[in-house]
């Protein structure tokens, strides 16, 4: 198990309790309270990290979604 899988699991679990794009902040805020994480930069590079993966994918403007199973 790696450092980040609670954090990876956490953030692909709020991504799959909505069917449009979620904004970072949102997501920020809500594994707060269960990862160490207090700076955005690294949720940002986790998020990168899952899309290299093929997990999420980034909408413009909008803010990140699940890829489907």
């Amino acid at each position: 198990m790696g450092v980040y899988d609670e954090l990876d699991d956490a953030i692909l679990r709020r991504l799959d309790d909505s069917i449009r794009p979620v904004d970072i902040g949102s997501i920020w805020r809500e594994v707060l309270d269960i990862s160490p994480v207090k700076n955005i930069t690294i949720l940002d590079r986790r998020m990168q990290a899952l899309k290299k993966k093929g997990l999420v994918y980034n909408v413009r403007g909008k803010g990140w979604a699940r890829l489907s199973k």
